[in-house]
């Protein structure tokens, strides 16, 4: 069987991946020269003090928060993840601050966090406090044992599961909405267990950060800060441009074609059985390529996986720095009443073009401020002294953060069809799955919807093996 995969983001790349490890010829269409065009590095240059500066900047935070995702990509392409890319995981997740100096580090670990929350919510209420925290990460692990397919197969797949399973399945599936804590707001949920408005705060936090609204979201959404609480976060070293290029790598040796500058401008297809069928596509260049199945990889899906920044009320600052912050942590929320700062820091060892000792800093603000203004609050209001005069390459950046987490189950049934309903052989990735997103939602929803093209694939085999043996009178099923 051929297939095309139109678009080389992390999506396009992980189809691309999933289908040749079964068995299908595959070729990659690329619209640039590089694959995952927009998740390389951002190349910034700035003279200081007579000398030419540069460093290269990762476009976002560049966290995995589902790594069993590249294991299980990797391993049924007969690969071991650890040969291609090493991973570390980030302690805390974050780091929380206060103007009135309060601080809160998030960890993954249950021990570690219920030490940070009693320390931070005083030794009358900590335990409480802690306690509460606890149901709330509680309902999330219900939420995931009860409804993990739900949640990484999209509602098109899970549907069909059900269909096939049979009436029980389809009545137990009845009673999911209930079991899962959909008819619960999220933020009565928190409200309800804890009681420290700071922690709160940090709850409702993490689940914006997703996209969604603690005031509209159902309670189910728990499952998110479950998530990263029990799988953590982690980061590819080298940055997530490593990954793709991992990802086209472990595509080459596969067999994948990968053919580069290659813009679609039309979908051919050809009348089959009373239905139109994909057959392949045509290029700009006048180039037509055919094969029997078409899956289009959303273009989104190369700039979400990056978590980068689409609300244009915010400010983004690239900065690189002189010296060690070792206040700061991987990830800083900076939260005050008119306005939310984000560090993500690093230390940059790695560049033979800048001191050793120096950090890198992409900054956010929301609402909008100048770079001068976001720094002066930097240095004065949140600690980091000295930062005006250490700054060796500064520039704003047009940074867009995606957020396309439901705030219910609408968002999550309308999502678009993996199968197109009027071609058959035609397929869609939009680049995430409706209730996860990033780097993990990007590669799931490539995988997804290359196992629903071999999934076709094999029944379509099986039902002309079918008619095959009843023509020939030897049953079915040869």
């Amino acid at each position: 069987m051929k297939a095309i995969v139109v678009g080389a983001g992390l999506d396009g790349l992980s189809a691309a991946v999933r289908l040749a490890a079964g068995g299908v010829q595959v070729q990659l269409l690329c619209p640039d020269e590089a694959v995952g065009a927009q998740l390389r590095p951002i190349e910034l240059a700035q003279d200081h003090h007579g000398k030419d500066w540069r460093y290269e900047f990762a476009p976002g935070a560049e966290c995995l928060t589902l790594p069993f995702v590249l294991l299980d990509l990797f391993a049924a392409a007969g690969r071991d993840v650890r040969d291609f890319l090493a991973i570390t995981r980030l302690e805390p997740l974050a780091r929380y601050r206060w103007p009135d100096g309060r601080r809160f580090d998030l960890s993954s670990d249950d021990s570690t966090l219920i030490r940070q929350i009693g320390q931070f919510a005083g030794p009358s209420a900590g335990a409480e406090e802690a306690g509460g925290w606890l149901q709330v990460l509680e309902r999330g692990r219900r939420v995931w044992q009860v409804a993990e397919p739900l949640l990484t197969r999209g509602a098109e797949q899970f549907v069909e599961n059900i269909r096939c399973a049979g009436p029980l399945a389809a009545a137990g599936a009845l009673t999911l909405p209930f079991r899962i804590g959909l008819l619960e707001r999220y933020e009565r949920l928190v409200n309800r267990h804890v009681c420290n408005p700071a922690l709160r705060q940090v709850l409702r936090h993490r689940l914006s950060l997703a996209g969604a609204d603690p005031r509209r979201a159902p309670g189910m959404l728990a499952v998110l800060v479950w998530i990263e609480h029990y799988f953590g976060c982690w980061r590819v070293v080298g940055g997530m441009y490593r990954l793709v290029r991992q990802l086209e790598l472990l595509a080459l040796q596969l067999g994948v074609a990968i053919r580069r500058q290659a813009s679609i401008e039309r979908i051919i297809t050809r009348d089959a059985h009373g239905k139109r069928s994909a057959c392949g596509v045509g290029l700009r260049d006048g180039t037509e390529l055919f094969a029997q199945a078409i899956i289009l990889a959303s273009s989104t899906g190369q700039a979400t996986s990056t978590g980068q920044l689409r609300d244009r009320g915010s400010t983004a600052l690239l900065l690189r720095a002189k010296g060690i912050y070792e206040e700061l942590a991987d990830v800083n929320y900076l939260l005050a009443a008119e306005r939310e700062v984000c560090v993500y820091a690093r230390t940059c060892g790695d560049s033979a073009t800048l001191p050793r000792e120096c950090q890198s800093l992409m900054v956010t603000s929301r609402p909008a401020t100048t770079p001068s203004e976001l720094i002066d609050d930097l240095e004065h209001r949140w600690g980091l002294r000295g930062l005006r005069r250490r700054i060796v390459v500064e520039q704003t950046a047009g940074l867009h953060e995606d957020r396309t987490i439901c705030n219910d189950l609408r968002c999550w049934l309308s999502s678009p069809p993996r199968r197109d309903r009027d071609v058959r052989g035609l397929y869609h990735s939009v680049g995430h799955l409706p209730f996860i997103a990033g780097v993990s939602g990007a590669v799931l929803s490539g995988v997804r919807i290359a196992e629903c093209l071999l999934q076709d694939h094999s029944r379509h085999n099986a039902r002309g093996a079918d008619r095959i043996g009843n023509a020939l009178g030897l049953g079915a099923g040869i």
